[in-house]
């Protein structure tokens, strides 16, 4: 069914870390790596397209930050979409000073947004 949103497996969570690592140009930096279950879709023509990653501010419930995610291998057969997604930061891209909460929706190949996780 075109109209079911993707869902995240029951008991998922978001994993967020900061660490150093290498920027897509191999310099070194700080890095915000998120992590996460692969949502699910519903019926045989479902598929997760994309993520919606944001980070949204304590201050005022507005996003600071929102990047659009492929789900890896989305265009593959089902059986070969890892059981986990990473998203990789790079730590300055949010606002130095900024408490954050980050929120990743996923979103189906239809433009249907599923709940977010938190």
């Amino acid at each position: 069914n075109r109209a079911i949103p993707p869902a995240f497996p029951a008991g998922a969570s978001l994993s967020v870390k900061v660490c150093d690592g290498k920027d897509a140009y191999g310099k070194k930096e700080r890095q915000i790596v998120l992590d996460f279950p692969s949502a699910l879709a519903a019926g045989h023509r479902g598929r997760v397209e994309r993520y919606i990653v944001q980070a949204i501010s304590d201050h005022d419930g507005f996003p600071v930050l929102t990047r659009h995610v492929a789900q890896d291998f989305y265009y593959h057969p089902i059986v070969k979409i890892p059981a986990r997604q990473r998203c990789v930061l790079g730590a300055d891209e949010v606002p130095a000073g900024k408490n954050v909460k980050w929120q990743v929706v996923p979103v189906g190949i239809f433009g249907q947004e599923g709940k977010a996780l938190t």
